[in-house]
């Protein structure tokens, strides 16, 4: 039963090295050869797609968002395509993360001018939550175009552009990336 237990937690908690995986399983069970059976597990998944040794490094370090709608980071996604009813349809969308609350959507846009992203923003966003104080968001023309700063500074937003230094910001774009792909 232990290698059963091993391996099951194993997928579940998402392919962790065998350390996290030790220290999760130790914190519900103790057993004398836990520690062994964690350590000789192989999983075909993880021997085929991680890399060993260390990884790059971590991310930085969070900020703890205690209000709800503080802060709300934009971005652009596609265009992707995906097959409907046996038709290739083409699928662009502007997602929003409430950083604090991850609370993801998007909605689909027809086109990546600033003022239609302006427009999508003040309808999906602005209008059904309270203002954000800060929108962050990548240096896109859409973004930091005339049409969209104007509504920004108009609503007191503080305007936060993301480079490609700024690895949480992307971190939180990615993860919205990864959601969306995977209910595609």
């Amino acid at each position: 039963m232990l290698e059963e237990t091993v391996h099951w937690f194993h997928q579940v908690i998402g392919h962790p090295g065998m350390d996290r995986l030790r220290y999760t399983l130790q914190q519900r069970y103790h057993h004398y050869l836990l520690r062994r059976t964690i350590d000789k597990h192989r999983c075909e998944h993880c021997l085929k797609h991680k890399l060993p040794g260390k990884g790059y490094g971590l991310l930085p370090e969070q900020e703890m968002k205690i209000a709800p709608w503080e802060e709300v980071a934009i971005n652009l996604i596609g265009p992707w395509t995906i097959k409907l009813h046996g038709k290739n349809v083409e699928f662009n969308a502007l997602t929003y993360i409430g950083t604090a609350s991850n609370l993801a959507e998007l909605t689909r846009i027809d086109n990546k001018t600033a003022v239609h992203i302006r427009d999508k923003f003040i309808q999906s966003w602005l209008t059904r939550y309270p203002r954000p104080i800060r929108c962050v968001h990548d240096k896109g023309g859409e973004f930091i175009g005339s049409e969209f700063q104007w509504l920004i500074n108009m609503f007191s937003i503080k305007d936060v552009q993301s480079t490609a230094k700024n690895s949480q910001t992307n971190f939180i774009c990615e993860r919205m990336h990864q959601t969306v792909g995977n209910v595609l």
